[in-house]
């Protein structure tokens, strides 16, 4: 087990240098096409804007935060472009209400289908006795979160729509995108590092990585596209919260239900069912939405101000900070023993949750007092 650690964080070392060293390199080269993107037709402005951007790019400290920052002037770049294509092509299709019924439609039925396909993989190897079984722990377990992210905002009518949407695309579009990044990063593991490692290299570093960018750009599609629907810290956390909720419900389906066909009920010898949900469903039913509330959070500021490094920066240190807890979270889980993951549990989670329950409290209070 020590060797295989051993391997394992040397093998991140040595990804994590060749990062290093390629990162101004690539950041240079991001930043150069997101002024093409902006400014391809004005050649002029073009280059004045490529030249400030690399100022800024290149007074930021550390390889990979020049990276980081490089992506989000390359992300708002894209989004820009994404929104003039788009806002072109609702001038040419009109205000015709059926294109618009088409397009929800369309919508739900992705997300329909994403979620059969993962109710038909999970019942695949769990079985439908279990299946059904960890639905209705899922069920019991997300009630009382999606309750609590609904009163965190309740005087704000005009969200419920979009709060479920979050809901369905944790539970479907972001579960299938985790799953099969995860999945491929598992193989690639146990490819280079040695059968067995390839979990760890998922657990720890695919994970966090892109499970939060999948929960996350939903939150920054609302900023982006629908930016009228979100107004600060508190709209940020509600819809990452229904989007961590929706992604917790879809894994507890499945974790629950291999439980229940694996071990039953569970025993003084072995961990079933009931073990399942209390270490889940009880100790930790907010784990997902409070990965995610740390991404809202930067969202929400980004909301707030007309500065340009905020709205870049915020997303992007929110996103940090939920991969940095997501990982902490899982590697104590896949590397640690129950001591050691329940150290975590009581001197990292709480307290961080504890400070996000104040935060949110504080900016609760401040948003609603405003409105009225």
């Amino acid at each position: 087990m020590t060797g295989q650690i051993v391997l394992l964080s040397i093998a991140l070392g040595l990804v994590t240098n060749e990062l290093g060293e390629v990162s101004p390199w690539l950041a240079r080269r991001l930043v150069r096409w997101s002024a093409r993107l902006r400014y391809r037709h004005d050649p002029e402005r073009l280059a004045i804007r490529a030249e400030e951007l690399e100022d800024v790019v290149g007074n930021a400290p550390g390889k990979l935060l020049k990276l980081l920052c490089a992506a989000g002037f390359a992300a708002s770049a894209v989004a820009h472009r994404a929104h003039r294509s788009v806002a072109g092509l609702v001038s040419r299709l009109g205000r015709d209400a059926r294109r618009q019924k088409f397009r929800r439609r369309a919508g739900l039925v992705v997300l329909a289908s994403s979620g059969v396909t993962l109710l038909a993989i999970s019942t695949a190897r769990v079985g439908v006795v279990a299946e059904l079984v960890g639905l209705g722990g899922a069920l019991l377990a997300v009630v009382s979160v999606v309750v609590v992210f609904h009163r965190v905002g309740r005087w704000k009518r005009g969200q419920v729509g979009l709060r479920w949407l979050g809901f369905g695309w944790g539970a479907c579009i972001a579960t299938t995108t985790a799953l099969v990044i995860n999945n491929t990063a598992e193989a690639v593991g146990d490819l280079l590092l040695g059968k067995g490692n390839g979990d760890k290299v998922s657990s720890i570093v695919s994970a966090p990585l892109f499970e939060e960018a999948a929960k996350g750009v939903f939150v920054l599609g609302i900023l982006l596209f629908v930016k009228s629907k979100i107004n600060g810290v508190i709209d940020g956390v509600i819809y990452a919260g229904f989007v961590g909720a929706g992604f917790a419900f879809t894994e507890n389906i499945y974790y629950f239900g291999r439980a229940f066909a694996e071990h039953g009920l569970g025993d003084t010898n072995t961990a079933g069912l009931v073990t399942s949900f209390i270490l889940r469903g009880m100790l930790s039913p907010f784990t997902h939405p409070l990965f995610t509330c740390i991404v809202g959070v930067g969202i929400g500021l980004a909301a707030m101000t007309t500065k340009r490094r905020a709205t870049v920066f915020g997303p992007i240190y929110g996103y940090l900070g939920a991969v940095i807890l997501h990982a902490i979270w899982n590697g104590a889980a896949t590397l640690g023993n129950g001591e050691f993951f329940l150290n975590v549990y009581f001197m990292v989670m709480v307290p961080i949750f504890i400070a996000g329950v104040w935060l949110v409290a504080r900016h609760r209070k401040r948003e609603r007092t405003a409105s009225t």
